[in-house]
């Protein structure tokens, strides 16, 4: 079992660095590897801890045996025959095998960590809303995004939330968006009119009934979540009225798709935002600024090539179902902030890419799962062994340490294939704060007044 936190992708330093997500990181095929520190965050008598301490005892325990029989320490018989000493000699060298193969199974079994399932009983919570994501996805239940969207918040909240207060809050928006719809004597069936009225409910000030309506708005103080992760969730942005570019576009798809229109979340470096498409045209809702953005200020952040489009991580359209593996990924990443890592987490992002192969968001997951268990077989190895193989005697002595090395180089070239490129925190917010600029407002307005100007009346 291992920690994992924050979700970043990195490069191939010489050595592979101390067991720290952000820096987690394959390291030569020639090179022998230096052991990673335990995490300093992990309590030392902590339960988990006590239980891998009390799976070294036993381990250590199955290998006591005395000290085997060898043909230095039997004394040489003169009365002995040839064929008793060869026989005898066969016996012994039967014996040294089957110790080495015991001892190699050992460290096979060893080097396992248990399920946190065993530890923690809240990770019950994440097996019942994984169950759930997997039936939406595989079509045995309808999809339904903002239960998806809830599912994960409330599997991190120890299931301590109400779906129909989060429901509640959901139906009223539709319905003062409906309402309005009506109001105006829009096309209730457009898909137009059902996006520009939900997406002026959501970024500008709305007269409506004698009730003024506030647009949502960013909440700059940790928009990343990393001092508390649920400053990303729906939740907080329904109570608060405020959130970033993970929790608004997901509340923006779950209006959506409850008033029948067709949206889609799309990506871009560290970011997520709105598509939808009218008279064969896509329009980028940027809800962090409240304005409809034209797709050359995506570009300008300078780290989308044309590596990241020809591979669909970027600026691609995702359908409901990807949006609910999507859903899936967030759900092994909260288990693994919330708990650590362990088998669960893997279960969850092989089944999220299934349907959902090109995400980015999965594949740095996926590359942070297998360099925290290649770290963490390297310390085992190490501090119990007194080892510290290079690739080659890995896959001779440790074939499941080595196996672990496999999939994370391999995770990394796939990354590395597709275009990625990291953004820095600073890059993100100068880019987010250039969109914003006076000369891209003017021409949200126009592409907005535009887009009013063409919605459908109702046919009486």
């Amino acid at each position: 079992m291992f920690p994992l936190s924050t979700f970043v992708y990195g490069q191939r330093p010489t050595v592979p660095q101390p067991a720290n997500v952000e820096t987690f990181s394959p390291t030569s095929t020639n090179k022998s590897y230096s052991t990673p520190k335990q995490n300093s965050s992990s309590k030392s008598n902590s339960q988990a801890n006590r239980i891998k301490i009390q799976s070294n005892r036993t381990s250590n325990g199955a290998m006591d045996y005395s000290k085997p029989i060898t043909p230095d320490n039997i004394e040489t018989n003169k009365y002995k025959s040839p064929f008793d000493a060869q026989k005898e000699q066969s016996e012994i060298d039967k014996i040294m095998v089957e110790l080495e193969r015991m001892e190699t199974i050992d460290k096979r079994i060893s080097l396992g960590m248990p399920s946190f399932s065993t530890v923690y009983p809240e990770t019950e919570n994440y097996y019942s809303a994984y169950d759930e994501l997997l039936n939406m996805t595989t079509g045995k239940t309808p999809i339904d995004i903002g239960k998806a969207v809830f599912l994960v918040e409330n599997a991190y909240n120890d299931n301590k939330g109400s779906y129909n207060e989060f429901n509640t809050a959901l139906n009223q928006i539709v319905q003062l968006c409906n309402d309005y719809i009506d109001h105006k004597g829009y096309d209730k069936n457009s898909n137009l009119t059902k996006n520009m009225v939900l997406f002026r409910f959501l970024s500008d000030t709305i007269v409506w009934k004698g009730t003024a309506h506030f647009p949502i708005s960013y909440d700059f103080d940790d928009y990343m979540g990393h001092k508390d992760w649920r400053k990303m969730f729906v939740t907080k942005l329904l109570k608060t009225g405020s959130g970033q570019c993970h929790s608004m576009p997901l509340l923006y798809k779950t209006l959506a798709q409850r008033m029948g229109a067709e949206a889609y979340i799309s990506f871009s470096p560290k970011h997520t935002y709105i598509q939808f498409k009218e008279r064969n045209k896509f329009y980028s809702i940027e809800l962090t600024n409240g304005m409809i953005i034209i797709e050359d200020l995506i570009f300008e952040s300078g780290f989308i090539k044309t590596e990241t489009i020809r591979s669909g991580i970027y600026m691609d359209t995702l359908s409901n179902q990807q949006t609910v593996a999507y859903m899936m990924q967030d759900l092994a990443q909260g288990y693994g902030m919330k708990f650590g890592s362990d088998g669960f987490v893997l279960k969850a992002l092989n089944k999220s890419m299934e349907y959902f192969p090109n995400s980015i968001h999965g594949m740095k997951l996926k590359s942070n799962y297998y360099t925290g268990l290649f770290q963490n077989y390297m310390y085992t190895i190490k501090n119990k062994y007194k080892d510290n193989p290079n690739p080659q005697q890995l896959k001779v002595k440790y074939p499941i340490a080595y196996d672990a090395y496999l999939q994370m180089t391999a995770m990394y070239d796939l990354i590395d294939n597709t275009g990625y490129e990291p953004i820095t925190p600073a890059q993100y917010e100068n880019w987010l704060n250039s969109i914003s600029q006076e000369r891209n407002r003017q021409e949200h307005l126009k592409q907005e007044k535009q887009l009013l100007n063409i919605i459908p009346l109702r046919k009486d």
